[in-house]
């Protein structure tokens, strides 16, 4: 099982297993013009909180127990589908314990179906790999940060996918992706200290809402998308490899200012920028949003003091870490 964290247990031999599984901040898109060599692609690093810790235990039939969690009708069709198709004889029951919020910029649909794929193969004790729980759940359709910070964690630097005869860009529920994004690199995230805004007075964008913001921002400028890598791989990906917070620092600021980005963190209106303004006004040295938002992440020397100062704002405030590995695996 490549990848994965595994207590010295055979979790084959259990009834029940803890999968604790981390949200990735999404930094930026990249590709997002025609007539490209590859196509979306982007930056971003998986951090410690919030965090997503599943029991999974055998069952007969597909069983979920946080019924009003967002899509989770559509998984469990899905895990019934691939229990099927791959004739095995057992699936899965699972309980969400902690969350990570649905649709604010986490990854979390692409986590917790790999989770879910993972389990499927574990208590039907099947061998399996990455590449083939990837394949089944066809993620990854945009770019490559969340199915791979979800096996090693880290920063993860990814191409995208080769340029094809697709008309037009769509957010990643709208592609069965059939083959994988291409992997630049993946690093050792800083031990930096990271900041979590999520606003409760902004309602996250549902799939009909990215459909169309996808519809009216596609395609950018070839320039755009020249800025947004300069910032991409001189800025942030440099700024990781080398330790350079305040490089860190000045690449989120650049590449909220780049046109995709911008339009990402428009499509939320003045709300939003109060509460860059404010958390900037706090001491934070950065603010940024992970993917279509409304979630923020900020970097600052003293991030409680920051949240401190910030506690009367409609907005859950989080302390967390870099993770530079994958999910975790654990016998209960």
């Amino acid at each position: 099982m490549h990848g994965a964290q595994l207590e010295e247990i055979d979790l084959h031999d259990k009834k029940e297993m803890k999968f604790s599984i981390y949200p990735r901040l999404h930094m930026t898109l990249i590709s997002m013009h025609n007539k490209n060599y590859r196509y979306n692609g982007g930056i971003g690093f998986t951090i410690s909180n919030p965090c997503h810790n599943i029991i999974f235990t055998p069952s007969k039939t597909t069983n979920i127990s946080k019924p009003d969690f967002p899509e989770l009708h559509f998984l469990k069709e899905q895990i019934e589908e691939i229990k099927n198709k791959l004739k095995f004889k057992d699936s899965i029951n699972f309980t969400i314990t902690d969350e990570i919020p649905a649709h604010h910029g986490f990854g979390t649909g692409t986590a917790l179906r790999l989770a879910c794929l993972e389990a499927l193969f574990i208590v039907n004790k099947k061998d399996y790999d990455n590449e083939t729980l990837i394949k089944l759940s066809s993620r990854g359709g945009t770019s490559g940060i969340g199915i791979h910070s979800y096996f090693s964690g880290g920063f993860i630097f990814d191409l995208g996918h080769k340029n094809d005869a697709r008309k037009k860009l769509k957010p990643s529920h709208d592609i069965k992706s059939t083959t994988l994004p291409l992997l630049l690199t993946r690093e050792e995230m800083p031990d930096w200290s990271i900041g979590i805004c999520i606003p409760k007075d902004i309602d996250p964008l549902n799939h009909k809402e990215e459909r169309a913001f996808f519809d009216a921002t596609c395609p950018l400028s070839k320039e755009a998308v020249y800025e947004a890598s300069y910032h991409a791989l001189f800025g942030t990906l440099a700024a990781v490899k080398t330790q350079d917070y305040d490089a860190f620092c000045s690449s989120i600021r650049n590449i909220q200012e780049c046109d995709w980005k911008k339009a990402e963190r428009s499509r939320h209106g003045k709300r939003l920028r109060f509460y860059e303004d404010q958390l900037y006004n706090a001491g934070a040295d950065a603010v940024g949003m992970s993917s279509l938002g409304p979630a923020l992440f900020f970097m600052a020397k003293d991030i409680n003091n920051v949240i401190d100062e910030l506690k009367d704002l409609p907005c859950q405030f989080l302390n967390a870490k870099p993770v530079n590995h994958g999910r975790i695996i654990t016998d209960v």
